[in-house]
């Protein structure tokens, strides 16, 4: 069962009592200026509804659907996720034409009646690299940010030879921020560029269509992509495009916080303890500090040959405190998995911890964990990010609240470039930056991240 037509899907919703009034709730129930509780009371709905007035005239005959990768068929309030590979887009994408611009009668059991049923795909939802397969635009690089793109200050490390993004966050800071004439915390340039502009889809479909770029299901597309698309971020040209109304929509591919957090706590956690081929702090790092910045308390010994303890490390018997403590904590019965068995007390490390487990860790017990165990600056750039998780993920978000966030996760991302090495601030160290702008224009996260249809 690889794929089930959208179409019958839609329809038995309709065809039952029990859902065929969930399909209207979205506009029906109230709504409350500046709350967002639902993808009905955000931005991008309202804009989609601005833009295209014939699809909202009988709001009962619409549907709106957002597609995440792997395949399910589970409904989110009326939010039809419809997962599939590329092999099987094309036959999706014929379909939602047909949807859009004719439509299907339907039944709707709760009515008692007819209707021509129209629908229209809001967003995909999807991790990282299948971000990149949907889109068209290569996440990997230096141009991995799709929204920063070509804008991004992303640079080869000396030593490590990865792809860094240190020193990437001063530029969406307020203008004349302190951080702005720091040399020395930084890297050693002042800041005179503001954030890259974010695009609409008007202006991306352009630059795909002035570079020529093809669809992979067309003939000859791979030889055709590889030639135009060399020395920029675009790999294809998405088949979404074909949809009329694809370049209106504000958001068409969801960040997932979900991954992002994960690989965000994993990359602090495993540094902080200092876990052996997974820290980010190592001899290359450190050797990578003296040509990008100035922290010459990390560098190495030339007497003794070795790298000073960095302040943002545990040491042996703090690691083992800690490895302890969350041996024996207890939660709530189905809070979280049981975290005592990801605990290897010979190598006073983590294992195994599943996504879920990051995030409880991320969000509820990391400003717990290190309160007594590293130094004050560390841990509070470190709660604040753990703040900035919690307060994104919430069920009920407000306008104000996302924009006071959007200005405060380039301040928090400051410093902890000020703590960590260079080599730490990897793609998903950066993208959170973009987080609190999605939330705040598409709603809350629990209906834009993967947790649905990965278990």
């Amino acid at each position: 069962m690889y794929y089930f037509p959208l179409t019958q899907r839609l329809q038995r919703l309709y065809a039952s009592n029990a859902t065929a009034k969930e399909m209207r709730w979205h506009v029906e129930h109230d709504h409350e200026d500046g709350v967002m509780r639902h993808c009905s009371d955000v931005t991008t709905w309202k804009h989609f509804n601005k833009t295209h007035p014939s699809f909202v005239t009988r709001f009962e005959c619409k549907a709106r659907i957002s597609a995440p990768m792997g395949f399910n068929h589970s409904v989110t309030d009326n939010n039809i996720h419809l997962g599939q590979s590329l092999s099987l887009l094309t036959i999706c994408l014929l379909e939602l034409k047909q949807l859009w611009e004719v439509g299907v009668e339907t039944y709707d059991a709760s009515k008692k009646n007819n209707f021509n049923m129209r629908v229209a795909l809001l967003w995909t939802i999807s991790d990282f690299p299948a971000y990149s397969m949907l889109s068209g635009w290569s996440t990997a690089g230096k141009t991995a940010c799709p929204y920063c793109r070509g804008d991004s200050d992303a640079f080869t490390l000396t030593k490590g030879g990865k792809q860094s993004r240190f020193d990437n966050h001063r530029t969406f800071l307020l203008a004349n921020h302190p951080f702005d004439f720091n040399k020395i915390a930084f890297r050693k340039n002042k800041i005179t560029k503001s954030a890259p502009p974010i695009l609409s889809g008007e202006e991306i479909l352009e630059q795909i269509e002035h570079l020529g770029l093809m669809c992979v299901t067309d003939m000859g597309a791979n030889e055709n992509n590889s030639c135009k698309a060399k020395n920029t971020g675009w790999k294809r040209r998405s088949i979404f495009w074909d949809l009329p109304y694809w370049s209106t929509n504000m958001l068409r591919h969801n960040l997932d916080v979900m991954h992002i957090e994960k690989n965000v706590f994993e990359n602090i956690f495993n540094t902080v303890m200092n876990v052996e081929g997974k820290t980010k702090d190592n001899a290359k790092s450190r050797e990578d500090l003296k040509e990008f910045c100035h922290r010459p308390e990390l560098e190495r010994d030339m007497a003794t040959g070795k790298y000073p303890k960095a302040c943002y490390t545990l040491d042996k018997q703090s690691k083992a405190v800690l490895c302890e403590w969350l041996k024996n904590l207890r939660f709530p019965d189905g809070y979280v998995s049981n975290m005592g068995r990801c605990i290897d007390m010979r190598k006073l490390k983590l294992f195994g911890m599943k996504s879920h487990d990051c995030h409880v860790f991320m969000q509820r017990l990391l400003p717990i964990a290190f309160r007594e165990l590293l130094p004050k600056n560390v841990w509070q750039a470190l709660t604040e990010l753990s703040n900035f998780f919690r307060e994104l993920t919430s069920t009920t978000l407000r306008e104000e609240a996302m924009l006071q966030l959007n200005e405060e996760i380039p301040i928090i991302l400051c410093k902890l470039e000020r703590i960590f090495p260079p080599s730490f601030f990897d793609s998903m160290e950066h993208l959170p930056v973009h987080l609190a702008y999605e939330a705040w224009i598409a709603g809350p996260v629990q209906y834009r991240w993967m947790y649905p249809f990965e278990r």
